[in-house]
């Protein structure tokens, strides 16, 4: 989550927004003092009833997306990830190509 707060804070691309969301079955407040707590300031949602992560087939924890504008999955990776990743970034920076990984 550290890379992934130096990259929220680093990349200025106005075609990318980065989302996280939280699967654990703790209430709000709960995630909240933890985000706090660890000063991130990328924006965190909630799926208590894990609609999101089986809408996009999620079976493990982490699991990464990169979601073009019109919904295409351009890049994505089961387990922890480094978010300085030449090959994140770079799919990050265009919506015309799909790179999928499985790590």
């Amino acid at each position: 989550m550290p890379s992934l707060e130096g990259m929220y804070k680093n990349l200025h691309n106005p075609e990318l927004a980065i989302l996280t969301i939280n699967i654990d079955q703790q209430d709000a407040s709960a995630v909240q003092n933890f985000v706090n707590r660890s000063s991130y300031t990328f924006p965190v949602l909630l799926d208590r009833s894990n609609q999101v992560s089986m809408e996009y087939g999620v079976s493990g924890i982490p699991a990464t997306f990169l979601i073009g504008r019109n919904g295409e999955i351009l890049w994505d990776c089961a387990g922890g990830i480094d978010w300085s990743n030449p090959d994140l970034r770079a799919a990050s920076r265009s919506s015309s190509h799909s790179h999928r990984s499985r790590a």
